[in-house]
């Protein structure tokens, strides 16, 4: 596939930098993060720069780890992305690491990790969030069936594997794939896919704290839930993608709504499996962007009211 300026494959993240009025894109396809520039006033969004890709699909994507290994500009199907007031911390999929990246120009700064199962070791690191400090990172290390804790410094450092569930519900890990920061509750939230439940921890301790939701496709039932943020309409409200029901939901203090309508589609405003979802304040605005991955776009919604009204895409080929 030829990479074409503006037109995304696969968007699985994307995280608002207000300072500067930008807005970062992981388009995992396409192996790059893209750099969107918006207005305040009309949800104009505009192709700005993007990194890790020479262009032509191939050379900015590395080898794979154990055939050369990557080199330090390359990114290979990454998926999760934050900001953490001055960098950006990017999870380099499939080449098992997470990257810190400049926000000014996406030059390399960091890598951490390389392939395994050890403590510093990651086997397809999926979502990633930070707290407000911004001191923690939580990482859904997915193929090791398992949540890491890092400490957020010059470069990220391991602190601890968390805890398995499994020691007071009988349930466990099974590809955690997204993670959302509660501002509400001050918890991170491990959307663990495949059995359709939140698993909830403290923020700086990891200690396990409790699971919510309910697995299934109807009403605020889950399935494959993903990654979410930010503050919704103005308050403390949490969006994550619910991503096989095709929707948005919110949590605050353990409960779970439906902010979206449930209609798989490729209209303005419809979702097809969408990865997850960020919600921001800036100075006149309240936004919602959602990854909508299938789509190959990303979604905006203004969150002035309890319920999401679409507004514009971008990206759309």
């Amino acid at each position: 596939m030829v990479i074409v300026a503006g037109k995304m494959y696969r968007p699985t993240d994307v995280v608002a930098d207000i300072a500067t009025n930008s807005v970062f894109v992981v388009e995992q396809f396409n192996h790059r993060i893209s750099k969107w520039d918006y207005t305040d006033t009309n949800y104009d969004f505009t192709l700005d720069a993007s990194w890790g890709s020479n262009g032509d699909g191939t050379s900015g994507v590395g080898a794979p780890i154990g055939d050369g290994g990557p080199t330090d500009n390359a990114l290979y199907r990454p998926t999760g992305i934050v900001f953490d007031g001055t960098r950006l911390v990017v999870t380099d999929t499939f080449h098992n690491r997470i990257r810190t990246l400049a926000i000014a120009d996406g030059a390399f700064i960091a890598s951490t990790g390389q392939g395994g199962s050890g403590d510093t070791d990651f086997y397809h690191p999926a979502g990633i969030a930070v707290n407000e400090t911004p001191d923690t990172l939580f990482i859904a290390d997915e193929l090791n069936h398992r949540v890491l804790q890092y400490n957020l410094g010059n470069t990220p450092s391991f602190f601890e594997v968390l805890d398995d569930p499994s020691v007071t519900t009988g349930l466990s890990f099974v590809r955690p794939h997204g993670v959302t920061y509660d501002v509400t509750d001050d918890l991170f939230d491990i959307t663990d896919t495949a059995r359709g439940i939140i698993s909830r921890y403290e923020d700086e301790t990891g200690d396990f704290v409790d699971q919510q939701g309910t697995p299934g496709t109807e009403g605020i039932e889950m399935f494959f839930p993903g990654s979410g943020t930010g503050l919704l309409g103005g308050t403390a409200t949490t969006v994550f993608a619910d991503t096989r029901n095709n929707i948005l939901k919110t949590i605050n203090a353990n409960l779970i709504a439906n902010t979206t309508g449930t209609t798989r589609g490729t209209g303005n405003g419809q979702l097809y499996y969408p990865e997850s979802a960020s919600a921001f304040v800036d100075a006149a605005t309240n936004y919602v962007l959602a990854a909508n991955t299938l789509n190959n776009r990303v979604e905006a919604y203004s969150s002035a009211t309890a319920a999401l009204t679409f507004q514009a895409n971008f990206g759309s080929p």
